[in-house]
């Protein structure tokens, strides 16, 4: 990511964009690969989104038991 980043620093993203500097993720903030579900534990859905039963795994390893809702624009498990 620090190359990433380098790399963005020194060029320009587009004609008017440039980055200037970044930001740490909060440690509150919850990771994609922290949180999992599988299609066939569906609880329900409407016609915005779908809930799953998932688990979320902390990051010094508890789980827990937790509700997944999905937009239905952005599927993917």
């Amino acid at each position: 990511i620090v190359d990433l980043v380098d790399h963005y620093r020194a060029r320009t993203i587009s004609s008017t964009l440039k980055l200037s500097h970044f930001i740490i993720r909060p440690t509150w903030m919850i990771k994609h690969d922290q949180v999992s579900y599988e299609q066939k534990d569906m609880l329900g859905g409407g016609s915005f989104s779908t809930l799953y039963k998932g688990k979320y795994t902390t990051r010094d390893g508890q789980t827990a038991d937790v509700a997944v809702k999905i937009s239905l624009g952005a599927r993917s498990a």
